[in-house]
């Protein structure tokens, strides 16, 4: 996990049985600030998804969040490990700098 300046508002690596994945998941308790922090983002959308340099998976509801999805590997098999790490490290760190100059606190 790696935290934001905003309370309950982080970026995180998810690995399970079928895929990896990379998040920022905005879930602050209200729905209306998670919109209000999310807005930004959503305005902004385009220019992200080009900064990042693939499509990402946007959602909006009660939480918020933004996310790259690998489907390869399994966390059951320690050989794809090295397939499924670095990418994953990788993509998380360029998600926090595509989505950080958006978050303003």
């Amino acid at each position: 996990m790696i935290p934001t300046r905003y309370r309950r508002v982080d970026y995180f690596y998810v690995v399970t049985a079928k895929s990896i994945r990379t998040e920022i998941f905005i879930n602050t308790g209200d729905s209306k600030r998670n919109s209000e922090i999310f807005a930004p983002l959503q305005n902004n959308r385009s220019q992200i998804d080009h900064n990042f340099g693939d499509r990402l998976v946007w959602r909006i509801g009660k939480t918020c969040g933004i996310k790259r999805v690998f489907a390869e590997g399994s966390y059951r098999n320690q050989e794809d490990w090295p397939i499924m790490i670095s990418p994953a490290l990788e993509n998380l760190l360029k998600l926090a700098a595509c989505l950080n100059p958006y978050l303003k606190a």
